[in-house]
């Protein structure tokens, strides 16, 4: 089995990663930067589950100096990323360009995750029963015009 333990750095930038997972801290306590720049990931699992990136990168500082590298991946800031976006606020880890880290989708667009306020983050839920009815007016105007629209086009031909 493969350890890690002797591993500095870890270069996985570009490989669109959409996100990831480390168990076991131990197998990489020497690890000195970790570059995940340029990836798809937009969010992270939850932190309190003590098996995400975050808590490793938390251990690791712990034991020694971690820099890491999240610039150009486009994050969905939405509630799902309150958890890193506090994270960011108070971790000793180095991330690098912390503060060009951009929301890259709905209200926080092009913003900067370091200057949105924590509670900003939020999710929306849909209510299904409500759209129901609008879908089918909608769908049902839609109809109408396609309908109309071929009228039109045999008639002028």
């Amino acid at each position: 089995m493969c350890t890690f333990t002797a591993l500095k750095r870890l270069n996985l930038a570009h490989n669109i990663l959409p996100s990831l997972t480390f168990y076991h801290k131990r197998y990489m306590t020497h690890l000195e930067f970790l570059d995940l720049s340029y990836n798809s990931i937009s969010t992270f699992e939850d932190y309190s589950n003590h098996n995400g990136l975050l808590f490793l990168l938390d251990q690791i500082k712990k034991a020694s100096n971690v820099s890491v590298n999240f610039y150009g991946n486009e994050f969905d800031c939405d509630c799902q990323l309150r958890e890193f976006h506090d994270w960011l606020k108070r971790t000793e880890v180095h991330v690098f360009q912390k503060n060009k880290l951009t929301c890259h989708d709905g209200l926080l667009f092009k913003k900067s995750i370091m200057s949105v306020m924590s509670a900003e983050f939020e999710c929306f839920s849909v209510d299904m029963s409500s759209n129901r009815s609008s879908n089918k007016a909608a769908v049902g105007v839609l109809v109408t015009m396609f309908v109309l629209l071929a009228l039109f086009l045999s008639v002028i031909a």
